[in-house]
């Protein structure tokens, strides 16, 4: 008897001593994955890090191309990693995936458009660059005509799920509460190109080389970088970025009281988009295939070159820290799975 428990006791001692190695080797394989910088999509698989996919195929197999022979994506917008819409100004279609931009589907709006803001998986808005803003209720499947801006809308931006904010080519800023606008008169006649608005009474417009905020009810100026504009983005009532013309950026953290520049151009092009995660890590895009990088508020700026394209960015969007999404003309769109 003492001999068979003997020999028991050794067998549960080496099954144990194979657990530990299976465990171990499992450890050290799932290391060197987070190592490699490999983070899970949205579905559960596992993709390199800092990689770039490029999603234009994808897009373009069920874009129209207005008769123009490639489209040209203005706006993009993700509720989260997977789930996400594209504006055209080639076709009146909205382009939705639900898988990362692995399938699209054309979506029907009345006018082609150049502005987007989704609330959620069904609610969202569409500024047209025909001047008329459209809404969804149901995720797209039907795009309603709410109103006309009368000039074409170039951004929208919705702190809340009932109130948001579009600007137009000619100066105009409407607000808008469910499916009413409202002309907010700006003063301005400039040609706006960007609004942003944190909260329902911090809102900031830009274009050319205006610079305004609207606190609910009235407008002031703010002085920024010299130059002109394209797009605007405050992360809080503080914090903010702007950039523009011939590698313009501009950064705030006290609600545009003081703008400041980088101490180091990262680039001549023109810049037409910026987006912020947090305070730390942002993106902006332009043209010539401009992409760049900030891991420090936008003090410094790391350049990305993606696969030598000529192509200019129109459009940048990180539904999470993981996952981006940049779309441009000549019928581009990538995705960027970020660093671990």
């Amino acid at each position: 008897m003492n001999e068979f428990m003997k020999l028991k006791k050794q067998q549960i001692m080496i099954l144990a001593v194979v657990l530990v190695l299976v465990v171990s080797v499992v450890s050290v394989a799932l290391l060197l994955n987070n190592e490699n910088g490999e983070v899970p999509n949205g579905n559960g698989d596992v993709v390199e890090s800092g990689e770039w996919i490029d999603l234009s195929d994808n897009i373009g197999a069920v874009a129209s191309d207005g008769g123009n022979g490639v489209s040209d994506y203005i706006d993009v917008f993700f509720i989260n990693d997977d789930e996400g819409w594209v504006v055209s100004s080639s076709a009146a279609e909205i382009y939705h995936t639900t898988d990362g931009g692995e399938s699209w589907e054309a979506q029907t709006v009345q006018f082609t458009c150049g502005a987007i803001c989704m609330i959620n998986e069904n609610e969202g808005y569409a500024g047209g660059l025909s001047g008329f803003i459209f809404k969804t209720t149901d995720g797209g499947t039907n795009w309603n005509l709410i109103g006309a801006a009368s000039n074409v809308v170039t951004d929208l931006d919705f702190p809340t799920s009932t109130q948001g904010y579009a600007c137009t080519d000619r100066g105009a800023v409407f607000g808008i509460i469910d499916e009413e606008i409202t002309n907010l008169d700006s003063g301005s006649a400039a040609r706006l190109a960007g609004i942003t608005a944190p909260s329902i009474d911090h809102v900031w417009i830009c274009g050319s080389g205006t610079i305004k905020f609207y606190n609910g009810s009235a407008w002031e100026w703010q002085s920024g970088p010299v130059g002109s504009y394209n797009a605007i983005f405050f992360l809080n009532n503080n914090e903010g970025w702007v950039v523009g013309n011939s590698g313009l950026i501009g950064v705030t953290d006290d609600g545009g009281a003081v703008w400041n520049s980088p101490s180091v151009v990262v680039t001549s092009e023109s810049l037409f988009d910026v987006f912020f995660i947090d305070s730390k890590q942002g993106w902006v895009v332009g043209s010539s295939g401009a992409i760049a990088q900030t891991t420090d508020g936008g003090e410094t700026w790391t350049s990305h070159r993606t696969q030598d394209t000529t192509s200019f960015f129109t459009s940048v969007y990180f539904p999470s820290s993981h996952f981006g999404y940049f779309c441009g003309n000549d019928g581009t769109l990538l995705k960027y799975v970020a660093e671990n």
